[in-house]
């Protein structure tokens, strides 16, 4: 009987001290509780094994297990003495005062008393002598000590204010009732040279028996919880363990009382058990059901909140913004599948709206029923006015509950529908989302619904972000094609002058066979370049630029000679030397617009009289290009504010964009432009251009 007693005691305590570990929670008298309780499990498993013939080593450790009790408890009260009481509520309302709500003791702290608490406990070790299989008898270090545990217990209780007697008064009754049967079994112990065998096997049922008050003392103690937080898939998988062992125990049972009701069913049951014991463990591992109900219970009984909103946060970012899911064309599935997750959900539909202001099936998962909502539909009206999580079930009892909405065929009909969730964002609604009824009963409380409407949000911005990626993604498409239509125009504005100067010219020389000649080359450079124009339209300028090396020294000359016609005519000064054989990397025909473009404005800023010049030299690795006139000349506040700003011209038939084209496509091929000039004084433009060498001539003609 005294082995069964302390192996109840040891399964008691150690019970409490995993409760208290699970609580989670405070510091001080909490950790000495939490202490206290895991040396009083040892001390009875000690003591058990002892009784239960466990040798020389169980009976050293009963010894040393009987020192450290008392002395855990005492360090317990001494730091309880320092620190207060602190009650979860603080008792009775005929008995509370208006002090703090964590008061002092009213005695003094004793600093010698740890020393001494020690002091008697290392006696205690020292003293202990063995009484045969009847485990450590205690001896007067044990006596002194229980004593001085028992007026610790006593300073606790006289020193606490009144008002906070009720929080304490559990662990005081307990320890008290404990070191009392101590000094009672010690003092006649001693007295008669013997333990009474009676009271040494009561010892143990006593211990255990004192749980429930201290546990209920911790319970009216806030600042007794440990701050150790357990998490919920270590509960669910230790209660799954748990569940395990409790089966393995019931089929261990069932063969021995096979064994015991004789061999025929022996044999029955030897086969059956087996078979049993597999299909069962099977059902449990590959259940969804069975895991889905356990989930709810071990967040019903273990945790006062359902959800470890951290994890749960953090697990649906993680699952919206996979790394892995490829483009924003898979959001609404993963969308979906984050509030799926957060109710053990099976399945489920969601809707998003469109441009034309429908609600389309963005992703469908499980046996959920589609369709499209249209904008005129009811639910979306109350959803948006409303943002209220509608449980189906409860809707189809009672619909008054929800204020005459109506639900749409595609979700009332449906018998796996169980909630419908509104996305919202910025009490706009985005989307919804209809998931399906979990395998496992789940109640629909205000946690769920909290925890459902905040993650609706989160991923409400997820999908108004993406609807906002490709509403700014198709308007750069349009802005590009805008853009490239402008500089399109242009051009043909140039082409247009060239064809115009060249029909002024015809009446005069169309009889000359060198001008017909010039006239059906100028042609056919038009005709070029309108088909380039006409394939960049087409898409093709979507497609990598074009590189390819180009002659500068042949550029110049094209650039010159197609305005050979206009007053005043360009000229082509002598070229650097160093310039032959050279060339840069550039499209042949963009470039070559580029310079017409530098030599057509220098014309029509200079009179007929003036001068307008090309120069070309090797400047380093850099090609330098200098054109310069005698025109009329630009402010340096024009220069610097809109020489270079698209759509700004001074010209009444100009659209601005020529100088800011020339611009971007010498920074494009890693050159530059530079203007100096000044009213009435002319401008010089000089643009710089890296050189690559000529492999050959035949490349290069190529």
């Amino acid at each position: 009987m005294g082995l069964a007693g302390y192996a109840l005691a040891a399964a008691a305590w150690l019970g409490l001290a995993a409760l208290l570990g699970a609580r989670g929670a405070g510091h001080g008298a909490g950790r000495w509780l939490l202490a206290a309780a895991g040396v009083e499990a040892a001390w009875g498993l000690a003591m058990a094994a002892s009784l239960g013939d466990g040798g020389a080593l169980a009976t050293g450790a009963a010894g040393i297990a009987e020192a450290l009790r008392p002395l855990v408890w005492t360090l317990m009260l001494l730091t309880l003495m320092r620190e207060g009481v602190s009650a979860v509520r603080p008792g009775p309302p005929a008995a509370v005062e208006a002090s703090g709500s964590t008061p002092r003791l009213r005695g003094r702290f004793p600093y010698a008393a740890p020393a001494l608490a020690i002091a008697l406990a290392l006696a205690s070790v020292a003293s202990s002598v063995t009484l045969g299989a009847d485990g450590a008898r205690p001896g007067v270090a044990h006596l002194l000590a229980a004593i001085f545990a028992l007026v610790c217990v006593e300073q606790v209780y006289l020193n606490t204010d009144a008002a906070h007697r009720w929080a304490i008064n559990p662990l005081c009754l307990a320890l008290a009732a404990s070191f009392v049967f101590d000094i009672v079994l010690i003092a006649d112990a001693l007295r008669t040279g013997s333990t009474d065998a009676g009271w040494w096997a009561a010892r143990g049922f006593a211990h255990a028996l004192l749980v429930p008050l201290v546990a209920i003392a911790a319970a009216r103690n806030r600042e007794w919880q440990l701050r150790i937080k357990l998490s919920r898939d270590l509960v669910f998988h230790s209660a799954t363990l748990i569940g395990s062992v409790g089966f393995v125990l019931v089929f261990a049972a069932l063969g021995w009382a096979a064994r015991v009701a004789g061999p025929d069913w022996a044999g029955i049951v030897q086969a059956l058990l087996p078979f049993c014991a597999a299909v069962a463990a099977a059902a449990m591992l590959c259940s969804d059901t069975l895991r889905a109900r356990l989930r709810v219970w071990v967040a019903k009984h273990f945790f006062s909140y359902r959800y470890d909103y951290r994890d749960e946060w953090l697990r649906l970012n993680r699952i919206v913004t996979a790394p892995d899911a490829g483009d924003a064309d898979g959001l609404g599935d993963r969308a979906l599948r984050a509030l799926r997750d957060l109710v053990d959900s099976p399945g489920g539909t969601l809707w998003v709206q469109a441009a034309h202001g429908d609600f389309v099936c963005d992703a469908r998962q499980g046996d959920s029923r589609a369709g499209p909502l249209g904008p005129d539909e009811p639910l979306l009206a109350w959803l948006s006015r409303r943002a209220w999580i509608v449980e189906v079930d409860e809707w189809r009892r009672a619909a008054e509950r929800y204020d005459g909405l109506v639900l749409p065929a595609a979700i009332a009909d449906d018998p796996s529908a169980w909630l419908v969730v509104p996305l919202l964002g910025q009490d706009t609604l985005v989307g919804v989302a209809v998931l399906a009824r979990p395998r496992a009963h789940a109640a629909v409380d205000w946690e769920v619904r909290d925890v459902l409407k905040a993650a609706g949000r989160q991923i409400a911005g997820y999908l108004a972000l993406r609807e906002a990626g490709e509403r700014l993604a198709q308007a750069g498409r349009f802005e590009s094609f805008n853009r490239m239509s402008a500089f399109v125009v242009h051009d043909l504005k140039n082409l247009v002058a060239q064809l115009s100067l060249l029909l002024r010219n015809a009446s005069r020389h169309q009889s000359d066979p060198a001008f017909q000649s010039d006239m059906l080359a100028t042609v056919e450079n038009v005709v070029d370049r309108m088909q380039g124009l006409t394939r960049q339209l087409g898409g093709n300028s979507r497609s990598q630029p074009r590189r390819t090396e180009v002659s500068l020294v042949a550029t110049l000359e094209a650039a010159v000679h197609a305005r050979r016609g206009q007053r005043p005519t360009p000229a082509l000064a002598p070229l650097d030397a160093g310039l032959h054989g050279r060339s840069v990397l550039g499209d042949p025909e963009r470039l070559e617009r580029v310079f017409g473009h530098l030599l057509q404005n220098a014309v029509e800023a200079t009179p007929s009289d003036g001068d307008v010049v090309v120069r070309a030299w090797v400047e380093g690795e850099e090609a330098l290009v200098e054109v310069r006139d005698t025109g009329h000349g630009m402010s340096e506040s024009f220069v610097e504010t809109r020489l270079f700003r698209p759509f700004a011209s001074t010209k009444g038939h100009g659209l601005g964009l020529g100088s800011f084209e020339c611009r971007e496509y010498l920074r494009e091929i890693g050159g530059r432009v530079d203007v100096r000039t000044a009213p009435d004084a002319g401008t010089t433009v000089t643009v710089r251009i890296p050189l690559v060498a000529v492999r050959s001539a035949a490349s290069l003609e190529h």
